[in-house]
């Protein structure tokens, strides 16, 4: 990885052949948290840790979901301090429609872990959301994130996800329904109170356009 005046260079193959060669990269005692660690180490470590997850996310654009979860796999074992590598983890999932395993993260994770900190199992639960959209069940999928927004009515994730559903399937009524709630519960999201004021003028056109018919 390089940062340049022009973004960040991400040079997969290399990077990816460092983490891969024990005889130059080596972690030890990162995953045993007996082991003190003082905050220059853990950020030391969380920056190779971050490393390792852009390379991950890179070759999960790229589609080599494979080569993305091994290098996930690597950050969950010796770091296993990084929530952020938990929720790549059940992104990969989610993108492949493997409902089980993030099934068993949900029914496995601890919420308040020792190691990460707080784990945002919303996040987790969008991710199975988006498993049973990829499976063609987005009845399933609308249903979890409809019980996510309950439990949280800002939490964006869910409501896009949501929204992606809806749009995909064409079904109006959904979409705006949606909408007013996430309006109702968002006051300040001028973005999307704008996006319903509009549907809902469109709405209202073409009904009376049909009653003049």
């Amino acid at each position: 990885l390089r940062n340049t005046p022009g973004g960040l260079i991400v040079r997969v193959d290399e990077t990816l052949a460092f983490y891969k060669d024990s005889s130059r990269f080596r972690l030890r005692g990162t995953e045993d948290p007996s082991i003190y660690k003082d905050p220059a180490t853990r950020r030391v470590v969380g920056n190779i840790g971050n490393s390792m997850l852009t390379i991950a996310d890179t070759l999960r654009a790229a589609g080599d979901y494979a080569g993305a979860e091994a290098v996930t796999r690597m950050a969950l074992q010796r770091l296993p301090f990084l929530s952020s590598a938990l929720y790549l983890w059940a992104d990969l999932m989610g993108d492949q429609g493997k409902i089980d395993e993030i099934q068993a993260l949900l029914d496995t994770v601890n919420v308040n872990d020792r190691l990460r900190g707080p784990i945002d199992t919303l996040r987790l639960r969008v991710s199975l959301a988006r498993a049973y959209r990829r499976r063609e069940r987005p009845n399933e999928a609308a249903s979890i994130l409809q019980e996510t927004l309950d439990i949280k009515p800002d939490y964006r994730r869910a409501f896009d996800e949501l929204m992606r559903i809806y749009v995909q399937s064409q079904n109006m009524r959904k979409v705006v329904e949606t909408l007013r709630a996430w309006v109702a519960h968002n006051p300040d999201d001028v973005q999307t109170r704008e996006t319903l004021r509009r549907l809902e003028s469109g709405i209202g056109q073409q009904t009376g356009d049909s009653g003049r018919q």
